[in-house]
């Protein structure tokens, strides 16, 4: 299990191989593309949220805030997250645990604090997702300044015996938004 990730996360879905604006789940099982989960984080109080899909999810110590969400876009609200003890948790799907021949895209729109306050691992998760058996269909982790890798984004899989990642080229601890977008396609 990784640390918390501090710093903002303005929405996630999920959608079959496809790009979105904000967070996305997608599984590709018979090359049809459809819309498994989206949450937009724009109901900008109270303790829940919606993905859609009849999926009600619950937020935890994040902060509704209009002060730090993206601009041009149609939602307002973002959540602030302390890197401590923050999260949303999203009941689970079946629609979401990918199997390893699934094809499927989870996409995010995050800013990162460049300086993360939980240091017990080299990264901080962003998005999780575990099965029942002890594996994750993915995760979404922010490398923090523990890793020599300080700043990269590192997707990963793993089934409970096998594992595969991708760590990004360029660190996103900028200050700035980024669209973060872990695409499987293929074997």
């Amino acid at each position: 299990c990784t640390g918390q990730h501090s710093g903002t996360l303005v929405s996630w879905e999920g959608i079959d191989n496809a790009a979105d604006p904000w967070l996305l789940f997608s599984a590709n099982q018979t090359f049809t593309f459809g819309l498994e989960q989206h949450w937009a984080f724009d109901e900008g109080s109270g303790s829940s949220v919606s993905g859609g899909q009849g999926s009600t999810g619950t937020r935890s110590g994040a902060l509704w805030s209009t002060s730090t969400a993206p601009t041009g876009g149609s939602n307002p609200y973002a959540l602030a997250f302390d890197g401590v003890n923050d999260y949303v948790s999203i009941p689970d799907s079946s629609n979401v645990d990918f199997a390893h021949d699934h094809d499927f895209t989870v996409a995010a729109w995050i800013k990162p604090h460049a300086t993360q306050v939980d240091l017990d691992n080299g990264d901080n998760d962003v998005i999780e997702k575990w099965s029942g058996s002890g594996g994750y269909p993915f995760v979404i982790r922010y490398k923090n300044q523990t890793s020599p890798d300080n700043g990269k984004i590192q997707v990963a899989r793993y089934d409970g015996s096998h594992s595969s990642g991708i760590l990004s080229s360029v660190p996103l601890n900028d200050g700035q938004y980024h669209h973060v977008t872990f695409m499987k396609n293929g074997s």
